[in-house]
């Protein structure tokens, strides 16, 4: 068995990494349960931000009162995620400025494993059945991930 990185390695671990392949097994898994989501996006979205919000209404605030944009947004920024995640490097400055971005919006690190258990609470809500466990642990390491990379890019930023 060849040793395999996840796809969404911060810019640190890649520098040590960047010889040693992408899990593409992973990657496959990942991408084939995103894509069975998309014909339920309004559903997902919904279910995402209703997740966040009943679990930390605090944060309501934060966002704008017609979700519409921040959750096409949202989707969009999953979809190129999966979209190139069999070559991550080029998501890095993509992620760093989208961190930076939300830095300057106000998010802090504490709340970044809350939008991912949203996520996921949703992605799980949404595919029904089809959810597993595996799949389950699978995407809150990415998502996690894709919060460290957008931290590593807040950080630089400060």
């Amino acid at each position: 068995m060849r040793a395999t990185r996840h796809p969404l390695c911060t810019a640190l671990m890649l520098r040590d990494l960047h010889d040693v392949p992408v899990d593409t097994e992973l990657v496959e898994r990942l991408a084939r349960s995103f894509r069975r989501l998309l014909p339920k996006a309004t559903r997902f979205m919904d279910r995402v931000y209703a997740s966040l919000f009943a679990g930390h209404p605090e944060l309501r605030s934060m966002f704008p009162s017609d979700l519409g944009e921040q959750q096409a947004k949202l989707l969009a920024t999953l979809n190129l995620v999966v979209e190139q995640l069999a070559s991550p490097e080029a998501l890095l400055p993509q992620l760093h400025e989208l961190g930076r971005y939300h830095a300057d919006l106000g998010v802090r690190p504490a709340h970044y494993p809350l939008i991912v258990t949203a996520i996921v609470q949703a992605m799980a809500d949404v595919a029904g059945p089809d959810w597993t466990p595996e799949l389950d642990a699978e995407w809150r390491d990415a998502l996690t991930r894709l919060g460290d990379i957008m931290l590593e890019g807040a950080l630089d930023h400060e």
